[in-house]
């Protein structure tokens, strides 16, 4: 039976990757961002224009890669369940 796909799909699945996989990278980017200015805080790491830079740029890359991630996570659910309604018809 025909099915149409989007432009990033190929037989119903993600070309770039799981949501999953994304979700993860950004969990560990965020937690990255989050321990940088601490370690700076308590003076473990010195505080220097390049690792505060660093912590900024995880934590925006972590956001943008979560977003990501929960949209293909969710865009993948709704398809599933769009598709197992028309099956049933």
């Amino acid at each position: 039976m025909w099915r149409p796909v989007g432009l990033w799909k190929r037989n119903g699945k993600n070309v770039q990757g799981s949501p999953t996989k994304y979700i993860i990278i950004a969990t560990v980017l965020l937690i990255a961002g989050a321990c940088l200015p601490f370690l700076i805080l308590i003076r473990l790491l010195p505080s220097t224009f390049f690792l505060n830079f660093l912590a900024y740029g995880c934590m925006i890359v972590g956001i943008m890669i979560g977003f990501y991630g929960i949209s293909g996570m969710v865009s993948d659910r709704r398809n599933r369940d769009n598709w197992e309604d028309w099956r049933d018809l």
